[in-house]
């Protein structure tokens, strides 16, 4: 037997401390606590919670406290609450057997609502009153309607993107093919309400989904699937304490068992006992109740059976007797079909056949009206229409996801450009950065060289001008204050000393301007080809007054050198003016300059027979740590630093009386 579906979708709670509370407890928990609520919005939601809690325990009860609420909304002006008090006292009427009331106060409800589009977000609201709306017609049987209303609230639920809400509106649609005996259309739906209350972990759309589905097997005669679903159906609803619909699915399994009729009469006298707790107008408790006069019927049937027939007959006429005035009462169509088909076999078993009659004619004019072709063409129109706004929605959902697709690369190009322009920035600006640091870090290390050459140059100025300017100031002194203590001779001697180191000072500082500009960053060389014989002739000329020296020069193979010609003609000055003071009061003294070529080298060759110098005293020739203790030091400096800016290696080779010679590798 067909089941109808009793839905309702509470609109909001109120958080109280005593939430947590189920049923009567709950309704005492906020009764207690309303005349401490200040009278405003507050008050109306807490009105609301126990009106709505009533519906569960007791409708007319239910209906009394919507009212009550109703009245004190409208007089705080509360339109939300209005149109809430509207939709719970159409429903409890509704489900209560006054579907014509009930219908009143639904749609009374959905313009209430629909007046507050664009002030309130009132989507979730206006689904559940067009779903009951639609319950309320099929109900009445009026299934054109009833479609409509389902398919406006899909609509809502859609756009809401809400799997409880989307599983409501498929739970009634699949109702409504039920209702058609359109088993296939009714198992799409009740799938599709399933897998959304499990995905949206809903246990009422779970259970919704699990009641269509089982009517929709049973109706089909899958018997397999049919029980499948009412046992995990039946588990849930014992699990959650869901009565009603445990009651739902007792009855169904009662209907399974229709070929044993006692076991079916067990399962649904189980699921009277909880209906009878609750309205026995609700049309589920109708439905059972006629359900057990058809259990009764079909024991009558049987040909061996140990019961009273005569009993049997009563009891099934006195439960579809009822269920039919109840079914009048409350205008369901459709199971008053059902009951007149039973009666009708009742009475041809009884005999009356004038009743029996009465009955069937009664089913026929039902079965014309609910099932004519018109019906369903009108809600297989009202389907197809449904179906190909779908489609027109999934490509318009399409046009708008390509297009944001498109902007949504443009975006990305355009963030990626950004991305890179700001990378080549920040690359570039490391780079940058790096170059400056490297920069900064080069010109520290040369303040740090000019600093130490600074302090170097000062150590060599310190040391070589000290002991001429003494020995000058001394020489002038001993003149001035005690000239008697000088012969002839010996002032002679001292006046040759006086001008020697005067001359010697002189040649220091020019040694010393040399030196400074030698460090100057523009005081670079210039190289070219120079003949060898040219730089010993200028040696030559500018020692030429040297009477006491032999100078030797030495050039066989006529050799030249690529070099900075004054870099290099100073280092020979210097080396050469070294070795004239070593040999100075040297008899026989000799200096030979000599050029040959070694290794792809050009070797400048100067050879004294001096005394031999150590390598303490030649040691700031090759290290530039080193601070000089000799009067030659300043030129030995100025020799080494020349000779490293040309690229000229210098090498020493000295021996003890025999003389000391240097290399000039070039």
């Amino acid at each position: 037997m067909n089941r109808v579906l009793i839905l309702i979708s509470f609109l909001f709670t109120v958080n109280f401390s005593f939430s947590q509370k189920q049923g009567q407890a709950l309704i005492d928990s906020i009764e207690q606590e309303l005349p401490k609520i200040k009278e405003d919005t507050t008050k109306a939601k807490a009105m609301y919670k126990i009106a709505a809690t009533y519906y569960s325990v007791n409708l007319d009860n239910c209906i009394q406290q919507a009212n009550q609420g109703l009245k004190f909304s409208e007089k705080i002006n509360y339109k939300r609450g209005v149109a809430n008090f509207l939709m719970l006292i159409g429903l409890a009427n509704s489900d209560n057997g006054n579907d014509s009331i009930g219908l009143i106060y639904l749609k009374k409800s959905l313009q209430s609502y629909t007046d507050l589009i664009g002030k309130e977000d009132v989507r979730f609201n206006l689904v559940s009153n067009n779903v009951n709306i639609g319950r309320v017609y099929k109900h009445l049987s009026d299934f054109t309607k009833a479609q409509k209303y389902y398919f406006d609230a899909l609509a809502i639920a859609l756009k809401l993107n809400d799997p409880s809400q989307t599983s409501l509106c498929y739970n009634n649609i699949s109702a409504l093919y039920l209702g058609q005996n359109n088993y296939t259309q009714a198992l799409k739906y009740g799938h599709l309400c399933l897998k959304l209350g499990k995905e949206s972990n809903s246990i009422k759309a779970q259970l919704d989904g699990y009641t269509i589905l089982s009517s929709s097997y049973l109706g089909s005669k899958d018997t397999v699937n049919a029980i499948k679903i009412l046992n995990q159906g039946l588990a849930l609803s014992k699990t959650n304490e869901a009565k009603k619909q445990e009651a739902i699915f007792l009855s169904n399994l009662g209907d399974l068992y229709e070929r044993n009729p006692i076991q079916a009469l067990t399962y649904k006298l189980q699921a009277k006992s909880i209906w009878d707790s609750f309205s026995s107008n609700n049309i589920m408790a109708v439905s059972n109740f006629a359900s057990i006069g058809k259990s009764y019927l079909d024991l009558c049937k049987l040909k061996e059976t140990q019961l009273n027939t005569s009993e049997l007959i009563a009891k099934a006429t006195y439960y579809l007797e009822n269920a039919k005035q109840q079914c009048i009462a409350i205008e369901s169509q459709e199971l008053l079909l059902q009951i007149n088909q039973n009666l009708a076999e009742l009475y041809a078993i009884k005999g009356d056949y004038k009743n029996a009659y009465l009955h069937f004619k009664d089913f026929y004019t039902i079965n014309d009206s609910l099932f004519s072709q018109e019906n369903k063409n009108k809600i297989a129109e009202i389907d197809g229409n449904y179906q190909l706004s779908l489609k027109d929605k999934e490509i318009q959902l399409n046009q708008v996801t390509i297009a944001s697709q498109k902007k949504q690369r443009l975006f990305f190009i355009i963030g990626l450009i950004l991305i890179s322009a700001i990378g080549l920035l920040l690359f570039r600006q490391n780079k940058i950065r790096k170059k400056t640091n490297t920069t900064l870090l080069h010109l520290n290390n040369e303040l740090d060289e000019a600093n130490k050459i600074k302090a170097k140059f000062f150590a060599i100025i310190s040391h070589d001008l000290r002991s001429p300017i003494a020995n000058l100031v001394s020489f002038l002194d001993l003149k001035r204050e005690n000239p008697e203590l000088l012969s002839a001779e010996n002032a002679l001697k001292h006046q040759q000393n006086i001008t020697q180191t005067a001359e010697d000072l002189l040649e220091t500082m020019e040694s010393m301007l040399l030196l400074s500009k030698g460090q100057m960053e523009t005081f670079k060389p210039t190289k070219s080809q120079i003949q060898v014989d040219d730089l010993f002739l200028y040696v030559q000329k500018y020692f030429a007054n040297i009477n006491a020296i032999q100078f030797n020069f030495s050039n066989p193979q006529k050799l030249s050198v690529f070099t900075d010609e004054n870099y290099l003609k100073t280092i020979m000055h210097n080396l050469t003016a070294n070795a004239i003071k070593i040999l100075k009061d040297k008899p026989n003294a000799t200096i030979d300059w000599s050029c040959y070529q070694k290794d792809n080298q050009i070797i400048l060759s100067i050879k004294d027979n001096g005394a031999g110098a150590n390598k303490e005293q030649v040691k700031a020739l090759f290290e530039e740590s080193n601070t000089v203790n000799t009067k030659t030091g300043l030129g030995l400096h100025i020799i080494r630093d020349l000779a490293k800016a040309i690229d000229c290696v210098i090498k020493m080779d000295a021996q003890n009386n025999v003389g000391t010679t240097f290399l000039l590798a070039i």
